[in-house]
């Protein structure tokens, strides 16, 4: 079930715009990228994570290359220039890409930490739901849908998007077993780019899911 309710367009642009000009606190280490706390730096997995593809014919196909396309062609990707590209290329089939890796325990995070992704959308039109959820073993997981919030931004520019986690937690996540961070599914023509995914904080008054 999507957890983001209807808001104005000028309430979510205010939010949005808040959220991506605030000085979010980092919580990687001085030494590197914390496999705890960040996920994709610079559109290349971090340390024990590793991206997968899905579709339809198998939702497990680990991608070792630099570029790759799922087993039906529903999605493909290719890291360049410092991010991850991703382009769902069906209008019938669902496709989803998705970092994976052993169990971490981030029950004991509250309120004040979100998931925030640096990210571009090429696509002019997004026709159908953008589900991401954060898995916790199958069938363990939250969802979002975040096609209502990814239309009010404009094309083919970079922002960054910060999701409070109990958006995941409320839709079911168990974070004392998160096993995928990411989990981006859907079907249509979908065009995106994504720098960084990391936890941060986010500011207090972000309404979604509460």
């Amino acid at each position: 079930m999507a957890c983001f309710k209807p808001y104005s367009y000028k309430k979510i642009m205010s939010v949005l715009l808040l959220g991506a000009m605030l000085c979010f606190a980092k919580l990687a280490s001085a030494e590197g990228p914390n496999p705890l706390h960040h996920y994709l730096n610079e559109g290349a997995p971090v340390s024990s994570w590793h991206l997968s593809l899905g579709d339809e014919s198998e939702w497990y196909q680990p991608q070792k290359e630099l570029k790759g396309i799922s087993k039906n062609k529903a999605i493909e990707f290719s890291q360049h220039d410092g991010a991850l590209h991703l382009k769902w290329r069906s209008k019938k089939k669902e496709g989803v890409a998705a970092l994976n890796g052993s169990p971490i325990d981030l029950s004991q995070l509250d309120d004040t930490i979100g998931i925030a992704f640096e990210m571009k959308v090429s696509t002019k039109r997004l026709k159908t739901p953008i589900k991401l959820s954060m898995d916790c073993g199958y069938p363990c997981r939250g969802t979002a849908n975040l096609q209502p919030i990814l239309d009010v931004f404009p094309r083919d520019e970079w922002f960054t998007l910060p999701l409070p986690l109990r958006c995941f937690k409320n839709a079911g996540t168990d974070f004392s077993k998160l096993t995928s961070p990411f989990n981006l599914q859907t079907k249509g023509r979908l065009e995106i780019a994504i720098r960084d995914v990391r936890l941060r904080k986010i500011p207090a008054d972000l309404p979604f899911c509460k």
